[in-house]
């Protein structure tokens, strides 16, 4: 049963309850949007991502030395890349006029170019 078909049983619970009366009205109520706030709670846990896409995101903020990398074994030309995916990184991007926060186009990861000429 899904989430979504949880919370709609739930919502009709009451009903059922009235023919067995194991539970009074007000705590049935109390259950019943305890349960529902708590499946709803879920729900945007989840729409926020799973733990491990947060864990990626959260690694993507601290930041990594560009690599040097060569794509053709035949020539000797190396080129700055992207620690986390291997993209070239082509343009470093400011902010604020005062530091600089440079992240790869492609995978958004944070880089540190404090020891790259």
């Amino acid at each position: 049963m899904t989430e979504n078909e949880c919370i709609e049983r739930l919502k009709i619970f009451p009903e059922w309850n009235r023919d067995d009366c194991w539970l009074n009205t007000d705590d049935m109520e109390d259950l019943v949007n305890s349960c529902v706030k708590a499946l709803e709670e879920i729900q945007q846990y989840r729409a926020i991502g799973t733990v491990e896409e947060c864990r990626e995101a959260r690694e993507r903020q601290s930041g990594k030395k560009p690599i040097m990398k060569s794509f053709y074994e035949d020539m000797e030309e190396e080129y700055l890349c992207c620690p986390a995916c291997g993209d070239i990184l082509t343009d470093r991007i400011p902010m604020d006029n005062k530091d600089f926060y440079f992240h790869c186009l492609n995978c958004g990861q944070k880089l540190d170019w404090s020891d790259v000429p």
